[in-house]
């Protein structure tokens, strides 16, 4: 939807569900978008704000700085800081597809590129969120039956390898 990032950046949103549309409410007008009006990829910019609104209400200072840059964020959606540290944070809503090996890739080498630019000698924490662990990664079942995220996994696996920066998931979900 055209004007939609500029819209979420200048505003505050709330999903009101039982209507199936999102509210946007700015100093001078309140927007309402139905869902059926929002294409897929506006989904992503809704989720961004969402989790910039709960980080926000869970007492972080939030950067939007994937909705103020767009695509020139760096990789990185949101900061967020408060008392104790400061997060880099790289959401993905993905209801269609899983995030794969190659994906994982690509959000960690375009995520470092940007970290290494503002890395002040302390340990950074950069997390990937995402509304659900089941919709993000893909499954496997191990002998004994337990369910593996082998992606989420490997994406985890570089904590042991990166002495800069701590990497974490967050499922942070969004009912809409």
């Amino acid at each position: 939807m055209k004007g939609l990032g500029r819209r979420l950046r200048n505003g505050a949103m709330f999903i009101e569900a039982d209507e199936a549309r999102i509210k946007i409410i700015t100093d001078d007008k309140v927007d309402l978008i139905q869902y059926s009006d929002l294409k897929y990829s506006d989904w992503g910019y809704i989720y961004e704000k969402y989790i910039a609104q709960s980080l926000t209400d869970d007492g972080y200072r939030v950067i939007e700085h994937g909705l103020a840059k767009g695509f020139n964020d760096g990789g990185i959606d949101l900061i967020a800081e408060d008392a104790e540290r400061r997060v880099y944070i790289q959401c993905k809503y993905l209801k269609l597809s899983k995030i794969s090996r190659k994906n994982i890739e690509i959000i960690l080498y375009t995520a470092s590129n940007y970290l290494s630019k503002v890395y002040e000698g302390k340990r950074l924490d950069f997390w990937l969120v995402v509304p659900s662990l089941k919709d993000a990664f893909s499954t496997k079942k191990t002998k004994s039956g337990k369910e593996t995220y082998p992606v989420m996994e490997y994406f985890l696996a570089h904590n042991n390898i990166q002495s800069k920066v701590r990497l974490s998931i967050k499922e942070i979900g969004m009912d809409c």
